[in-house]
C-alpha cells in the first residue's frame, strides 16, 4: 500500500509538471502597457490613420506625441482595468499658427493587449475643448500599437 501511495505521488507530481512546462502562459501574470509603443489611430469613418509615439510609466503616468503640427505632446494617466485590458486619459493642447494654445484634446482610450504582450487593439473617444473645458466637438475611433523593443 505505502508503495502504491508512492508510486501515485510521482505520477501525480510529474503530471503536475508537465502542465506547468506545458502551458506556462495560463499560470504568468497578464501583460502589461507599461513601455513605449509605435501606434496608429483611425477617427471612424476616416481614410488615413495618424500614427504616434505612447510610453506608460510604472505608476500610472503618460506621454503621447503624434505627428502634427498643431497638437502639442499629450499627458495623461493610465491604469489596469482587468486582465489585459486598460483604460487612459489623454490630455494635449492645441496651438495655432502662432503657437498660442487655443484648444485641448482630451482622449478616453480603452486597451485590449494581446497575450504576448507586444501589441494592443483600442478604442478612443476625444472631444476637442476650449482652454476652460467647454466642450466643442466630439469624435471616436480606432487604434493599434506596437511594442517598441522586447
Amino acid at each position: 500500500m505505502r508503495q502504491s501511495m508512492m508510486v501515485f505521488s510521482t505520477k501525480l507530481a510529474l503530471l503536475a509538471l508537465v502542465v506547468l512546462l506545458a502551458a506556462p502562459a495560463a499560470f504568468a501574470s497578464p501583460p502589461t502597457l507599461e513601455g513605449s509603443w509605435r501606434t496608429t489611430s483611425t477617427l471612424d469613418g476616416a481614410t488615413e490613420s495618424t500614427p504616434g509615439l505612447f510610453t506608460f510609466a510604472k505608476g500610472g503616468t503618460l506621454i503621447a506625441s503624434n505627428n502634427t503640427d498643431t497638437t502639442g505632446n499629450g499627458h495623461g494617466t493610465w491604469k489596469r482595468l482587468a486582465g489585459r485590458t486598460f483604460a487612459a486619459t489623454n490630455i494635449a493642447f492645441v496651438y495655432d499658427s502662432n503657437g498660442v494654445a487655443t484648444q485641448i484634446f482630451e482622449t478616453e482610450i480603452t486597451f485590449r493587449v494581446s497575450w504576448s504582450g507586444n501589441t494592443f487593439r483600442a478604442t478612443f473617444e476625444t472631444s476637442v475643448q476650449t482652454l476652460d473645458g467647454t466642450v466643442l466637438a466630439t469624435a471616436s475611433g480606432t487604434a493599434t500599437g506596437e511594442r517598441i523593443g522586447d
